[in-house]
Parts: C-alpha cells; sequence; structure tokens
C-alpha cells in the first residue's frame, strides 16, 4: 500500500513538473518575463561556454597551474562549460517556443531535453563540488595522507564516476521520468551536510594555522605552503558561496512542493526565475577563478585587450587630479572589471527604478479602484524606493565611475557626502515603511473590528511624515557625527526583523484558521471575498518582504563579517559593492511586485511597453 502511494506521488510530482504551465495562456506580463530571460540567457550562454574552456585551456597549457586544486576546478568548469552547451540554450529555444504560444513544442524540447541536461549539469556539478571540498579538507587537515588519497588516477577514477553518474540520470529519465528524485533527492542533502561538516572543520583548521604562525617559530617553507593552500580554500569557499547564493531560490521552490500552504511552485515567473539563477551559477564561477588567479587572468586578458586599452587611454590623456591616490597594480586586472559590470547594472536599473515607482505612485493616485489603505502604503513605499533611484543609484553611478578612473579622491568625497547618506536615509526610511505595511496587513487580518479606528487617513500621512523626517535627520546628523548610520539602521534593523518575524507568524495561523474555517463552516459569501481580497493583499506584502530578504542577505554577511574577527568580507571591495548594488536593486523589484500582482495596475502601465508587446503576435 506504501508502494502504491508513493508512486502515486513521484507520479503527480513528474507530471506536475513538467507540465504546470501547458495550459496557461500567456498574458502580456510574462511575456515581457520571457523576453526578459531570453536576453539573460542569450548574453551569458556564450561567455558561460568561452570562460570554462579558457579555464580548462589555462590548467592544461600552464605548468604553473597543474595542481591538484586547480585540476579539480577545471573539471568542475567542464561540467560548468556542459551546462552552458546543453542547459542554456535549450532554455533559450524552450522560452522562445513559448513566447510564439508554441506550447506544445515548448514541452516537449522541456521534457526531452532541458529537463534532463539541467538535472544532470546540476548533479554533475554537486558531486565536483564535493570532490573539490574533500581535497581541501585532506591537504589542510589531513596533510599526510595527502600524497595517498588525492592521486591523479583517484581524480581521473572519481571524475569518471560522477559524469557516468549524470550521464545515467539524463538516459534514465526517459525511461523513470521521476529518477531525478532518487538522484538530485540524496544528494542535495549529502552535499549540503558534507560540504557544512568540511567547512566547520577546515574553518577551525586555519584558525589553529593562524595561531600557529602568530605564536610559534615555524619554518617559512611551513608558512608559505599554508598561505598557497588557504588561498585555494577560499577560492573554493566563494565557488560554494557563489552556488549557495544561486540555489537559495530553487530551495524554496522545493520547500513549496514539500508544504502545501505555500504556492511558489504554482508561479511561472518563480519557477522561471530558478531555472536562469541556476544557470548564470555556470558563469559566476570562470569569473571567480580568474578574479583569484593573477594566472589565469593573464591568459585571458588578450580576449578583453580591446576594452582595457580604452580604459587606458582615458587614464593616460585625462588631467590628473593632484589629491588622486594611486591605484594597486592589480586594479586594472581585477576590480576594474567588477565595476565596469556593476556601473553598467546600476546605469540600467536606474531609469526604470524611477519610472516604475512612478508609475506605481499615480496608478494609486488616479484611479479610485485602488485607493485602499493596502495600495496606498505600497504608495508610500514606492515613494521611498524612488528617492532611492534619484539618489543613492546615481550616487554610486558617479562614484564606481570615478574610481574605474582612477580618481580615488573625488570618487570617496562623492561616496561620504552623498551615496553613503542617501543609501542609510533610504534604507532607513524603507524599513519603517516596510514595517506599517505589514502593521495595516496584521490589523486587517488578525484585529479587523480595530481596522477603522487605526489605519485611518491621517494615522498613515503622520506616520509617512515622522518616518521621512527620521530619515532625513539621518542624512543631515551624520555630518555631525559619522556614527549616527549605526544608531538609526543599527536601532531600525533589528526591530524591524523581529516585528516582521512575529506578524508573519500571527498572519500565517490567522490565515490557517479562516482557510479552516471557510472549508468547515457556512459562511457568508461577502465576508469569504472579503477575506480572500485582504489575503491577496497579504500574499503582496510577503512578495515585498521576501524581495528585500533576498537583496540584504550578502549584506547581512557583510555585517556579520565586522562583528566576527575570522570572517573577512568586509576587506573584499567586490563583495562590499555587490551588497550595495543588490540592496539599490530592491527599489526596482517592490514596482515589479506591485504590476505582477495587481491586473490594474498592469493595465495602466502596459501603453508605456506597447512598442515592446506588439512585437509579440498574439493569438
Amino acid at each position: 500500500m506504501m508502494t502504491n502511494m508513493s508512486e502515486i506521488n513521484l507520479s503527480n510530482f513528474s507530471r506536475n513538473a513538467y507540465v504546470s504551465d501547458e495550459n496557461l495562456q500567456l498574458q502580456p506580463p510574462e511575456q515581457v518575463v520571457l523576453i526578459i530571460q531570453i536576453i539573460i540567457t542569450t548574453t551569458t550562454c556564450p561567455l558561460t561556454i568561452l570562460l570554462n574552456i579558457l579555464v580548462i585551456l589555462a590548467v592544461k597549457k600552464t605548468p604553473r597551474l597543474q595542481s591538484k586544486a586547480n585540476i579539480l576546478l577545471a573539471c568542475l568548469a567542464a561540467t560548468d562549460a556542459f551546462i552552458g552547451l546543453t542547459a542554456q540554450p535549450s532554455s533559450i529555444l524552450v522560452e522562445m517556443c513559448r513566447l510564439f504560444d508554441m506550447k506544445s513544442l515548448a514541452e516537449k524540447l522541456r521534457f526531452y531535453f532541458h529537463d534532463r541536461a539541467l538535472s544532470a549539469g546540476i548533479t554533475n556539478c554537486l558531486l565536483h563540488l564535493m570532490l573539490v571540498t574533500f581535497e581541501r579538507l585532506v591537504a589542510i587537515k589531513f596533510t599526510n595522507h595527502y600524497p595517498f588519497l588525492i592521486t591523479e588516477k583517484n581524480i581521473k577514477v572519481s571524475v569518471a564516476t560522477f559524469w557516468i553518474v549524470a550521464l545515467g540520470t539524463w538516459v534514465l529519465r526517459y525511461i523513470a521520468p521521476y529518477v531525478v528524485l532518487f538522484t538530485l533527492g540524496p544528494l542535495v542533502p549529502s552535499c549540503i551536510i558534507f560540504i557544512v561538516i568540511s567547512y566547520v572543520i577546515l574553518y577551525r583548521e586555519t584558525l589553529r594555522h593562524k595561531k600557529r604562525i602568530k605564536t610559534e617559530q615555524i619554518a617559512q617553507p611551513e608558512v608559505e605552503t599554508f598561505l598557497k593552500e588557504n588561498k585555494a580554500l577560499k577560492t573554493t569557499v566563494y565557488v560554494v558561496g557563489s552556488l549557495v547564493f544561486c540555489f537559495i531560490p530553487s530551495s524554496f521552490l522545493l520547500l513549496s512542493y514539500l508544504v502545501d500552504s505555500l504556492s511558489l511552485k504554482d508561479s511561472v515567473y518563480f519557477v522561471s526565475f530558478c531555472r536562469v539563477l541556476v544557470m548564470l551559477n555556470s558563469l559566476l564561477n570562470p569569473l571567480i577563478y580568474f578574479w583569484r588567479d593573477k594566472e589565469m587572468r593573464k591568459l585571458v586578458l588578450p580576449f578583453l585587450s580591446t576594452r582595457i586599452t580604452v580604459f587606458s587611454f582615458f587614464r593616460v590623456y585625462r588631467k590628473p587630479f593632484e589629491s588622486d591616490k594611486a591605484l594597486p597594480s592589480e586594479f586594472i586586472t581585477r576590480n576594474q572589471v567588477v565595476l565596469i559590470t556593476q556601473i553598467i547594472i546600476t546605469a540600467t536599473a536606474c531609469p526604470f527604478t524611477i519610472l516604475l515607482n512612478i508609475l506605481v505612485i499615480m496608478a494609486v493616485k488616479k484611479t479610485p479602484r485602488l485607493q485602499s489603505k493596502a495600495n496606498i502604503l505600497l504608495a508610500c513605499l514606492a515613494a521611498t524606493d524612488t528617492f532611492i533611484g534619484l539618489t543613492a543609484q546615481p550616487s554610486y553611478i558617479l562614484f564606481t565611475t570615478f574610481q574605474v578612473f582612477g580618481m580615488s579622491s573625488l570618487a570617496q568625497t562623492i561616496r561620504y557626502h552623498w551615496q553613503d547618506r542617501s543609501v542609510v536615509a533610504g534604507i532607513t526610511n524603507s524599513l519603517l515603511h516596510l514595517m506599517l505595511v505589514t502593521f495595516e496587513r496584521l490589523v486587517a487580518i488578525k484585529f479587523t473590528i480595530h481596522y477603522p479606528l487605526l489605519i485611518t487617513e491621517k494615522n498613515i500621512k503622520v506616520s509617512v511624515a515622522i518616518f521621512w523626517i527620521i530619515a532625513v535627520c539621518s542624512w543631515v546628523l551624520r555630518y555631525v557625527t559619522p556614527y549616527v548610520g549605526l544608531l538609526t539602521l543599527g536601532s531600525v534593523l533589528p526591530i524591524c526583523i523581529i516585528f516582521i518575524a512575529i506578524s508573519y507568524v500571527i498572519l500565517y495561523r490567522e490565515t490557517l484558521r479562516h482557510r479552516k474555517r471557510i472549508k468547515t463552516e457556512q459562511i457568508v459569501q461577502q465576508e469569504v471575498e472579503t477575506f480572500l481580497k485582504e489575503n491577496k493583499a497579504l500574499k503582496t506584502t510577503v512578495y515585498v518582504v521576501g524581495s528585500l530578504v533576498l537583496c540584504f542577505i550578502p549584506a547581512s554577511f557583510l555585517f556579520l563579517s565586522i562583528v566576527v574577527e575570522g570572517l573577512t568580507f568586509e576587506k573584499s571591495a567586490s563583495f562590499v559593492s555587490f551588497c550595495r548594488v543588490l540592496s539599490l536593486l530592491n527599489s526596482l523589484f517592490n514596482p515589479l511586485i506591485y504590476f505582477w500582482r495587481d491586473k490594474e495596475m498592469r493595465k495602466l502601465v502596459l501603453p508605456y511597453f506597447s512598442t515592446c508587446i506588439t512585437v509579440v503576435p498574439s493569438n
């Protein structure tokens, strides 16, 4: 009986996984999402293949790079190249077919090729990542056993086995579609447990080695060996961190299959976003290798020579500032590419952030049907996002541009007097408004009787005015004392986290109670409709909070590294800049969530995208 039940569940899971959007009619917002996905995947696919092949060739042709750690990273690059050659092109084909309303062909491509390629690639990638971590564990913890365990023969056998397992999952899925549950199912938790335990051991071991170097007189060759092994370990940590970051949304998607109350699996947008982010991991890995290894950068620089000579021209022929600080010699080869990427992302996002948030405000202001208290508060939150788009994002573009051209003095002046202050003021304002939005939902669902007394237009105006005064004061007072940012964000952030966490626990229990009442009792239709309307507004707020959490996860690690001495994220200029960019992008994600969740808002914004949408044929 249990076997039959498990077979039924597996069959249902498999069927849902492959035909979840077969009967869906694409709406214009979905078409826009598909176009964005196609653009992202088409842009990254050739870069993924090229950069991973360059990593493999660099290790193969350069004797100095042929350490065991680098050989394993090259093997991992081969799995990423496999994803770039199979999963990404097939994803483009699937999305193109869906875009032009060829759903049956899209589902066949997805079922017979894309899903199998992606699951095989992820399986292979996770197995290789465990091997890379194991090599670092043996190198640092069990140094005496390294020559016997990590040999060329053992590496070849392991890699060959992993490829057989990965390709086996591809082939076997034609026989049993749910075979992925027996490969990725046990592999993912095994990989997580193994990597977590390994890095706890490695972290303790590196601390012990550092303490020995400080307190004991150790031979110089031993110190150099440790530093070399530690550098390779850090590269592996960044690779694992990249994978964790790209797989966070997929973990929530998997959780939604296990927990009935979560409906992420039913969202075409979220499922597609998970797929795109998972495939992007194959591009991030080679970028990490080139960033961490100077020898690899020397081999890849000829491919980027045109871009670098353009910036060299500007650096030579501009009139230098006397107070400019000299840039480190590795700046062009390491940091400049990161800075240029950040400028492109922020410069692209900035006008959309301003435009879309203004459209949200205008939509709520001019449409009586949208002027509920919940929407008015979301419009107030959109005003804070517009503030970030008008102040923090342009100042970040200027600050980063001056850094690229070596004008460090001017860059730091802009950062100190404008960028840092606008970011702190904007984030403080956003967090306070988010607490107000959450409070409104809490009163609407839990304390319904008190709603007309607590959530009034006057109270909203007073609250919003106070929040703006606090935000502007945090900007002005930083000229008096630089530590005011710690006093504002330091107090607002934990209060916001605690309040929102408690509120959503209460709201979750309350919505479950309401649903149970609707199923078991005969409730008036009007009350049911009111609950559904309030619940829809709650879900929108949940997505907004989720977007903020996702964008601030790296920043939380950055804050943790400032508190914990063993972590060194705050010393990485690239990581600090990445945290800034991602936190600024949250102001773009919020209006996209509003338009996605509200049909009335979409109708008002669609004319601005009419040119883009009319290109797509509609049936």
